[in-house]
């Protein structure tokens, strides 16, 4: 009997620590992972979000949170981190930050209107802006922005991207992409739509610069 016992306890602590390891390896992290080399980013800590200073000064209406699960990486030459910030009380939701000290952008803010009427203070008017001027108002105080970053193909982009809501914010040194509002999800995006958020988030950011939509290696 002692013997069966202990078979049985032996059994009962392999099937626990096989439990245990899978689902380990179906949790979000352990999947984020999995898919980090492919999409050449690495874990970082949370103090290179706020070494950037972008959170000290990002814009009037982005939420304070906490900075959590920073990845690090690089497009176009360009410092890349992406990290989820979770205002206090509600979940978490990604955000894409992009050195930009080295690519000439100005300090601007793009954000879905929301049905705030146009001619807002700072407002950037777009001659013939179209369905563009009624998704998003863009504020900036260098008036050539249109000729610079928001050009027709641009202003395209996000007509056609308009279920999406990105909200993209520049202090001239980093540039963030997101999907606006900040905290509103009733669930933190499982790690294949984290992947996908960040494909779209480098998409917006190559379009901004003018490069091709899709890298042509990678």
């Amino acid at each position: 009997m002692t013997n069966l016992l202990q078979i049985g306890v032996g059994a009962g602590a392999l099937l626990l620590v096989w439990l245990i390891w899978r689902a380990w390896r179906r949790s979000r992290g352990a999947e984020l992972r999995r898919l980090a080399p492919a999409l050449r980013i690495a874990p970082a800590e949370p103090a290179r979000v706020r070494e950037t200073g972008w959170l000290d000064r990002p814009g009037a209406d982005w939420p304070k949170g906490t900075v959590e699960n920073v990845w690090s990486g690089e497009v176009l030459d360009s410092p890349l981190l992406l990290f989820e910030l979770a205002p206090a009380g509600r979940k978490a939701d990604p955000v894409a930050l992009f050195g930009v000290a080295e690519k000439g952008v100005p300090s601007f803010d793009l954000a879905p209107r929301d049905g705030e009427p146009g001619g807002g203070a700072g407002e950037v008017a777009f001659t013939g802006g179209g369905r563009f001027s009624e998704l998003y108002r863009l504020r900036c105080t260098e008036p050539a922005i249109t000729e610079r970053l928001f050009r027709s193909e641009v202003t395209g982009f996000f007509e056609r991207a308009e279920n999406l809501n990105w909200r993209v914010t520049s202090n001239g040194e980093w540039l963030a992409v997101t999907t606006w509002p900040v905290g509103e999800r009733e669930h933190r995006l499982a790690a294949k739509h984290l992947a996908a958020f960040l494909e779209d988030a480098k998409l917006v950011f190559r379009v901004l610069l003018g490069e091709s939509p899709r890298p042509r290696i990678g």
